[in-house]
Protein backbone atom coordinates (compact mmCIF):
# COMPACT_ATOMS: atom_id res chain seq x y z
CA UNK A 1 0.00 0.00 0.00
CA UNK A 2 2.96 2.28 0.57
CA UNK A 3 3.95 1.81 -3.06
CA UNK A 4 0.56 2.95 -4.40
CA UNK A 5 0.45 6.03 -2.17
CA UNK A 6 -1.41 4.96 0.96
CA UNK A 7 0.93 5.83 3.84
CA UNK A 8 0.50 6.79 7.48
CA UNK A 9 2.53 9.98 7.51
CA UNK A 10 0.91 11.67 10.51
CA UNK A 11 1.37 8.60 12.72
CA UNK A 12 -2.27 8.23 13.83
CA UNK A 13 -2.43 4.57 12.77
CA UNK A 14 -4.57 5.22 9.68
CA UNK A 15 -3.14 5.46 6.19
CA UNK A 16 -3.78 8.60 4.15
CA UNK A 17 -3.73 9.19 0.40
CA UNK A 18 -0.54 10.70 -0.98
CA UNK A 19 -0.61 11.25 -4.75
CA UNK A 20 -3.30 8.59 -5.26
CA UNK A 21 -5.21 9.12 -8.50
CA UNK A 22 -8.75 10.36 -7.89
CA UNK A 23 -8.33 10.66 -4.10
CA UNK A 24 -7.85 14.03 -2.32
CA UNK A 25 -4.50 14.41 -0.59
CA UNK A 26 -4.43 13.29 3.06
CA UNK A 27 -7.81 11.51 2.72
CA UNK A 28 -7.79 8.73 5.36
CA UNK A 29 -8.44 5.15 4.31
CA UNK A 30 -11.87 4.67 5.89
CA UNK A 31 -14.49 2.14 4.81
CA UNK A 32 -17.75 0.74 6.19
CA UNK A 33 -18.41 -2.99 6.51
CA UNK A 34 -21.93 -4.42 6.51
CA UNK A 35 -22.74 -7.29 8.88
CA UNK A 36 -25.83 -9.06 10.19
CA UNK A 37 -27.08 -7.73 13.52
CA UNK A 38 -29.02 -10.97 14.05
CA UNK A 39 -26.01 -13.30 13.87
CA UNK A 40 -23.43 -13.14 16.66
CA UNK A 41 -20.98 -15.26 14.65
CA UNK A 42 -21.23 -12.77 11.78
CA UNK A 43 -20.67 -9.84 14.14
CA UNK A 44 -17.68 -11.52 15.77
CA UNK A 45 -16.16 -12.28 12.34
CA UNK A 46 -16.68 -8.63 11.36
CA UNK A 47 -14.94 -7.46 14.55
CA UNK A 48 -11.97 -9.75 13.85
CA UNK A 49 -11.69 -8.50 10.27
CA UNK A 50 -11.91 -4.90 11.50
CA UNK A 51 -9.08 -5.48 13.98
CA UNK A 52 -6.88 -7.17 11.37
CA UNK A 53 -7.44 -4.38 8.85
CA UNK A 54 -6.66 -1.82 11.57
CA UNK A 55 -3.27 -3.54 11.94
CA UNK A 56 -2.77 -2.73 8.25
CA UNK A 57 -3.65 0.93 8.77
CA UNK A 58 -7.25 0.78 7.51
CA UNK A 59 -10.11 2.22 9.55
CA UNK A 60 -13.27 0.13 9.33
CA UNK A 61 -16.69 1.01 10.75
CA UNK A 62 -19.13 -1.89 11.21
CA UNK A 63 -22.68 -1.22 10.01
CA UNK A 64 -24.79 -3.99 11.61
CA UNK A 65 -28.30 -4.32 10.19
CA UNK A 66 -31.18 -6.78 10.63
CA UNK A 67 -30.94 -9.72 8.26
CA UNK A 68 -34.22 -8.83 6.54
CA UNK A 69 -32.82 -5.39 5.70
CA UNK A 70 -29.35 -6.63 4.79
CA UNK A 71 -30.64 -9.17 2.25
CA UNK A 72 -33.53 -7.13 0.87
CA UNK A 73 -33.82 -6.92 -2.91
CA UNK A 74 -32.05 -4.10 -4.68
CA UNK A 75 -31.87 -1.31 -5.35
CA UNK A 76 -32.96 -0.50 -1.77
CA UNK A 77 -31.28 -3.49 -0.10
CA UNK A 78 -27.63 -2.69 0.69
CA UNK A 79 -26.20 -6.06 -0.46
CA UNK A 80 -28.21 -6.73 -3.60
CA UNK A 81 -28.37 -3.00 -4.30
CA UNK A 82 -24.54 -3.07 -4.13
CA UNK A 83 -24.46 -0.11 -1.75
CA UNK A 84 -21.48 -1.04 0.41
CA UNK A 85 -17.69 -0.82 0.74
CA UNK A 86 -17.20 -4.21 2.41
CA UNK A 87 -19.69 -6.83 3.56
CA UNK A 88 -19.44 -9.87 5.84
CA UNK A 89 -22.29 -12.20 4.97
CA UNK A 90 -23.28 -15.87 5.09
CA UNK A 91 -23.58 -17.66 1.76
CA UNK A 92 -24.85 -21.26 1.44
CA UNK A 93 -22.63 -23.77 -0.36
CA UNK A 94 -23.83 -26.75 -2.32
CA UNK A 95 -22.35 -30.07 -3.41
CA UNK A 96 -20.55 -28.48 -6.37
CA UNK A 97 -18.28 -25.43 -6.81
CA UNK A 98 -20.70 -22.45 -6.93
CA UNK A 99 -18.99 -20.55 -9.76
CA UNK A 100 -22.39 -19.47 -11.11
CA UNK A 101 -22.73 -17.03 -8.21
CA UNK A 102 -19.94 -14.89 -9.66
CA UNK A 103 -20.93 -14.83 -13.32
CA UNK A 104 -21.15 -11.40 -14.96
CA UNK A 105 -24.79 -12.17 -15.77
CA UNK A 106 -25.49 -12.50 -12.03
CA UNK A 107 -24.53 -8.91 -11.15
CA UNK A 108 -27.62 -7.27 -9.60
CA UNK A 109 -28.84 -4.46 -11.83
CA UNK A 110 -31.98 -2.96 -13.34
CA UNK A 111 -34.66 -5.61 -13.96
CA UNK A 112 -32.51 -8.29 -12.21
CA UNK A 113 -31.86 -7.15 -8.64
CA UNK A 114 -31.89 -10.73 -7.35
CA UNK A 115 -28.57 -11.66 -9.01
CA UNK A 116 -26.14 -13.39 -6.65
CA UNK A 117 -22.94 -11.62 -7.78
CA UNK A 118 -23.12 -8.71 -5.34
CA UNK A 119 -19.37 -8.11 -5.76
CA UNK A 120 -19.83 -6.95 -9.35
CA UNK A 121 -17.04 -9.31 -10.42
CA UNK A 122 -16.73 -9.50 -14.19
CA UNK A 123 -14.13 -11.62 -15.97
CA UNK A 124 -14.92 -13.09 -19.43
CA UNK A 125 -12.41 -15.92 -18.91
CA UNK A 126 -14.05 -16.87 -15.60
CA UNK A 127 -17.50 -16.74 -17.23
CA UNK A 128 -16.34 -19.03 -20.04
CA UNK A 129 -14.74 -21.54 -17.67
CA UNK A 130 -17.80 -21.60 -15.41
CA UNK A 131 -20.23 -22.00 -18.32
CA UNK A 132 -18.14 -24.86 -19.70
CA UNK A 133 -18.13 -26.55 -16.29
CA UNK A 134 -21.91 -26.19 -16.04
CA UNK A 135 -22.34 -27.88 -19.41
CA UNK A 136 -20.16 -30.86 -18.46
CA UNK A 137 -21.23 -33.97 -16.55
CA UNK A 138 -20.06 -34.20 -12.92
CA UNK A 139 -17.20 -36.65 -12.53
CA UNK A 140 -15.84 -36.11 -16.03
CA UNK A 141 -12.42 -34.70 -16.82
CA UNK A 142 -14.04 -31.75 -18.61
CA UNK A 143 -16.13 -30.93 -15.54
CA UNK A 144 -13.11 -31.01 -13.22
CA UNK A 145 -10.84 -29.12 -15.64
CA UNK A 146 -13.18 -26.18 -16.17
CA UNK A 147 -14.13 -25.89 -12.50
CA UNK A 148 -10.44 -25.87 -11.61
CA UNK A 149 -9.80 -23.18 -14.21
CA UNK A 150 -12.62 -21.05 -12.76
CA UNK A 151 -11.29 -21.52 -9.22
CA UNK A 152 -7.77 -20.51 -10.24
CA UNK A 153 -9.10 -17.29 -11.80
CA UNK A 154 -11.21 -16.64 -8.71
CA UNK A 155 -8.20 -17.10 -6.42
CA UNK A 156 -6.18 -14.65 -8.55
CA UNK A 157 -8.83 -11.94 -8.71
CA UNK A 158 -10.33 -12.51 -5.21
CA UNK A 159 -13.72 -10.81 -5.71
CA UNK A 160 -14.74 -12.33 -2.38
CA UNK A 161 -12.76 -13.96 0.41
CA UNK A 162 -14.23 -17.07 2.05
CA UNK A 163 -13.54 -16.76 5.78
CA UNK A 164 -14.70 -20.01 7.36
CA UNK A 165 -17.33 -22.72 7.31
CA UNK A 166 -19.48 -22.66 10.46
CA UNK A 167 -19.55 -25.76 12.64
CA UNK A 168 -22.89 -27.55 12.56
CA UNK A 169 -23.85 -29.85 15.43
CA UNK A 170 -26.98 -31.97 15.93
CA UNK A 171 -27.99 -34.31 18.77
CA UNK A 172 -30.40 -37.24 18.71
CA UNK A 173 -31.48 -39.86 21.21
CA UNK A 174 -29.89 -43.33 20.80
CA UNK A 175 -33.29 -44.63 19.69
CA UNK A 176 -33.24 -42.46 16.53
CA UNK A 177 -31.93 -44.45 13.58
CA UNK A 178 -30.65 -43.36 10.15
CA UNK A 179 -29.92 -39.78 11.16
CA UNK A 180 -27.19 -38.28 8.95
CA UNK A 181 -25.76 -34.79 8.60
CA UNK A 182 -25.35 -33.23 5.15
CA UNK A 183 -23.17 -30.12 4.87
CA UNK A 184 -25.01 -29.02 1.74
CA UNK A 185 -28.51 -29.21 3.28
CA UNK A 186 -30.12 -26.15 4.86
CA UNK A 187 -31.82 -28.20 7.60
CA UNK A 188 -30.50 -31.08 9.73
CA UNK A 189 -33.82 -32.79 9.00
CA UNK A 190 -33.20 -32.98 5.25
CA UNK A 191 -33.60 -36.81 5.37
CA UNK A 192 -36.65 -36.85 7.66
CA UNK A 193 -38.42 -39.56 5.65
CA UNK A 194 -35.60 -42.04 6.35
CA UNK A 195 -35.58 -41.62 10.16
CA UNK A 196 -36.81 -44.38 12.38
CA UNK A 197 -37.57 -44.32 16.13
CA UNK A 198 -37.18 -47.61 17.98
CA UNK A 199 -38.61 -46.56 21.36
CA UNK A 200 -41.15 -49.04 22.67
CA UNK A 201 -44.64 -47.77 22.02
CA UNK A 202 -43.46 -45.13 19.55
CA UNK A 203 -44.79 -45.12 16.03
CA UNK A 204 -41.86 -45.74 13.63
Amino acid sequence: MDEVGWRDVDGDGVREAHEVDGIPADEPFEVTMLASADDEASLEAARIVRAQLADCGLRVTIDARPRWELFADGPEGPLFGRQFDLAEATWWFEDHPPCERYLSSEIPADEAWSGSNITGYSNPDFDAACRSAQQALPGTLRYDRHHTEAQVLFSQDVPALPLFSPLRVALTRPSVENFEMDATAISELWGLESLNITDEGAVP
